[in-house]
C-alpha cells in the first residue's frame, strides 16, 4: 500500500445512487471482462478457429480472404462476449441498485447499511454494503473502490467500522 489517504465513510444519500451504481458497474465490468477474454485464448477456443482457418484457406484457395473472414469472425465474437458481459453486470447492479427504493429495501431493512467513502472535495471513491439476511447474518455487498484511488487504503477503512 502506497500511503494511506484518509477519506470520510458517510450513510448514502439519494443523490448519491448514480454516481455509486456507475462506480459499482465498471468496477464489476472491470473484474468481469478478463475472465471472458480469458476465454478466448483457451486452446479448446483457438484450436477449432485454426481448423476452421485451414479449411477456409482450402476452400477458397485465398489467404487474404481467409484471413478477413477470420478478423471478421474475431471481431463479431469479441462484440458479442463485451456486451454479453455488460449486459450481465447492468441485470446484476439492477437488481438493487435500480432506484432509490430499491437500494432502501435491499440494504436498509433489518439493520443494514450503505456506505460510500468520499474524499475533502465531496467526491465518491468507495462504497460498500451490508445486508442483513432473514436469519439475521450480515453480509457485504457491492464494494468497490474507484481504481484511480486504489492502494490508498479506502477499502479498508470502509469495513473497518463493520
Amino acid at each position: 500500500m502506497a500511503n494511506k489517504m484518509k477519506v470520510d465513510i458517510k450513510t448514502i444519500k439519494e443523490e448519491d445512487l448514480i454516481t455509486v451504481r456507475n462506480l459499482i458497474y465498471f468496477g464489476l465490468l472491470e473484474l468481469t471482462w478478463p475472465f471472458y477474454i480469458n476465454i478466448l485464448f483457451r486452446p479448446t477456443f483457438y484450436l477449432p478457429a485454426t481448423i476452421l482457418f485451414g479449411i477456409l484457406i482450402k476452400l477458397t484457395l485465398s489467404l487474404l480472404f481467409s484471413l478477413i473472414i477470420i478478423s471478421f469472425f474475431c471481431v463479431a465474437l469479441y462484440l458479442w462476449v463485451r456486451i454479453a458481459v455488460s449486459r450481465g453486470v447492468s441485470f446484476r447492479v439492477g437488481l438493487d441498485m435500480s432506484s432509490w427504493e430499491k437500494l432502501t429495501q435491499h440494504f436498509f431493512v433489518r439493520g443494514g447499511n450503505f456506505w460510500v467513502a468520499t474524499v475533502a472535495d465531496g467526491k465518491i471513491v468507495g462504497c460498500v454494503g451490508m445486508a442483513v439476511s432473514n436469519d439475521g447474518v450480515a453480509n457485504l455487498e457491492r464494494m468497490s473502490t474507484n481504481p484511480s484511488y486504489r492502494g490508498h487504503g479506502i477499502a479498508g477503512q470502509l469495513i473497518d467500522p463493520l
